[in-house]
């Protein structure tokens, strides 16, 4: 195929159906589902994926089609491509198609094989609400096939680089997380202050002023591209230190825009409403597109410059001692949902220290911060080139060059024809699963 590069002498392409046996998932009747481990565990898509086996989240005590153990599962619908590894028997959903390897064909060779080939997978699908593949187009799906010894040789090269891998990529997430502490560390201290002389705290509403609600009409899903173009932000625009406005939603033509509610440079911005998470969310504007009105879930104000600098209450509304004395102050049924009313935020303690010491801590704070910005991005690119290397390995892979061919290896395509052959013209039977466990990878 034109995508797909020359392969070494004792290679060949073959379909799914020739190196497995394809088994199409089928929702059995929702009233067969439990959670309380009653039957097999029940898959229905890449929702319950993780690196290599699926977590049960649902079980079936009426199972229609079944995976076995070492059976690669396959996502075959919204969306098309991510693979796991089934690690026990379960039942599968429509979401999902069971590759059963016939005998020669190491399960784990098949699952790098189609994730290596997801993105291609991906292309064959067909769909206007969401993209799907029929269990013809996944049966005749070609992938490339080495001998077997040698699909042993590169599972374990695979595995070996990719535990490497791991590796690096585990100290960096400890560096993210680290940093994301002592952010939280730099802030803290921000707001306390010297034990010896902590800072006078006021109510919020004493420090600033015109606290405004925004306006939520039914706007376009589509974000404002044209500077003449209005939009209402979203709240995602709202991200702690940080304000997007780019996250909007065009305002469509016929509707009047709110020109009184026009987003500012210096207005201070807080989320009132959403999960507790995204509840009470705070920022100084420092740069926004023109004609972005604020949304009904945003409160903006701005402070008393002869009080409270901007750019200290930002910091003090992102601090742990703060954010905890303001999600006592939200309300609702459900941390799914819920609400600050203006009142509630209006008594919100927080530090007021004389103007020119809130000076010098948003100068220390943002040197700090910015220190640790760098770091993370460099953590970033690191992930990201780890992301990139992994693909690199099975690219390589599946182009036979990551481990020597040994020409004594009975050829690949002697090994279907020995498929074809143990099954006098039918399809082969799955072969036992492996016992060997070891550690798949994304």
């Amino acid at each position: 195929m034109s995508d797909q590069p020359e392969l070494p002498r004792t290679w060949t392409r073959a379909p799914l159906t020739d190196l497995c046996h394809v088994n199409m998932g089928q929702s059995p009747p929702s009233t067969s589902y439990n959670k309380n481990g009653d039957g097999l565990p029940f898959f229905q898509g890449k929702a319950e994926f993780t690196d290599l086996t699926p977590v049960a989240r649902v079980w079936c005590n009426a199972p229609g089609k079944i995976a076995l153990p070492g059976d690669i599962l396959v996502s075959i619908r919204a969306p098309v491509g991510p693979t796991n590894l089934a690690g026990e028997r379960c039942c599968i959903g429509r979401g999902l198609a069971a590759l059963s390897p016939r005998q020669g064909v190491e399960s784990r060779f098949i699952l790098y094989a189609m994730r290596h080939r997801a993105s291609h997978l991906d292309r064959l699908g067909t769909g206007t609400t969401f993209k799907a593949v029929s269990g013809k187009t996944v049966s005749q799906f070609m992938l490339a096939i080495a001998p077997t010894r040698e699909q042993r040789r590169i599972v374990a090269k695979i595995e070996e680089l990719f535990s490497d891998l791991d590796a690096g990529v585990a100290a960096l997430e400890r560096v993210r997380a680290n940093l994301k502490r002592y952010r939280a560390a730099v802030l803290k201290a921000a707001v306390e202050g010297s034990p010896n002389s902590p800072p006078p705290w006021k109510p919020i509403g004493e420090v600033i002023q015109d606290l405004e609600q925004g306006w939520s009409p039914k706007c376009e899903s589509a974000p404002a591209l044209e500077e003449n173009e209005w939009a209402v932000m979203t709240t995602t625009a709202i991200q702690p230190l940080r304000f997007s406005s780019d996250e909007n939603k065009r305002l469509p033509k016929g509707l009047t825009p709110r020109a009184d509610l026009e987003v500012r440079v210096g207005d201070m911005v807080i989320t009132r409403a959403g999960p507790r998470a995204r509840a009470g969310v705070a920022c100084l504007v420092r740069s926004t597109r023109k004609r972005l009105i604020l949304c009904d879930k945003a409160y903006r104000f701005q402070c008393d410059e002869k009080q409270v600098r901007g750019a200290f209450l930002e910091i003090a509304l992102n601090a742990d001692p703060v954010l905890k004395n303001l999600d006592k102050m939200k309300t609702g049924i459900s941390d799914s949902g819920v609400n600050l009313t203006q009142p509630r935020f209006r008594e919100l303690l927080v530090p007021v220290p004389s103007l020119p010491v809130q000076d010098r801590i948003v100068a220390e704070v943002d040197r700090r911060l910015s220190v640790a910005d760098a770091a993370e991005t460099q953590v970033e690119h690191a992930l990201q080139r780890a992301a990139r290397l992994r693909q690199a390995i099975l690219k390589r892979a599946f182009e036979g060059k990551l481990v020597p061919q040994n020409p004594t290896d009975e050829p690949a395509s002697a090994l279907l024809e020995s498929i074809k052959a143990r099954s006098n013209g039918k399809r082969s039977p799955p072969a036992k699963p492996a016992t060997r466990r070891s550690r798949a990878h994304v």
